[in-house]
């Protein structure tokens, strides 16, 4: 995904290829930041939740413990970055599992 990609590029420490007037080179930096919409989203599934927070989440990320599935004989949860992605698998998995799940 772009994010593994994006992930990996801030991990490398190669030369950024770029000099300032006096020849030292000009380091990247990569910052990530979520789309205030997640943030908002996080907001609200805490509010619904009757959770209060001082502060929102810095980089919300969404579960659903109904997704978890095997992999490699261990549990797997699978996170999101987006409410919206996750309303689409769930939907999806609802759809395949004939109802069995809310």
């Amino acid at each position: 995904t772009d994010l593994h990609r994006a992930m990996r590029m801030a991990q490398r420490s190669q030369s950024s290829g770029l000099y300032n007037d006096q020849g030292k080179e000009l380091k990247m930096l990569m910052r990530f930041q979520p789309h205030t919409r997640q943030q908002t989203n996080a907001k609200m599934v805490y509010l619904s939740k009757g959770q209060l927070f001082k502060k929102a989440p810095d980089v919300p990320v969404f579960v659903a413990e109904g997704l978890a599935a095997e992999k490699r004989g261990k549990q797997v949860l699978p996170l999101f970055l987006q409410r919206e992605e996750l309303d689409r698998v769930w939907a999806r998995m609802q759809m395949k599992s004939d109802g069995a799940l809310p």
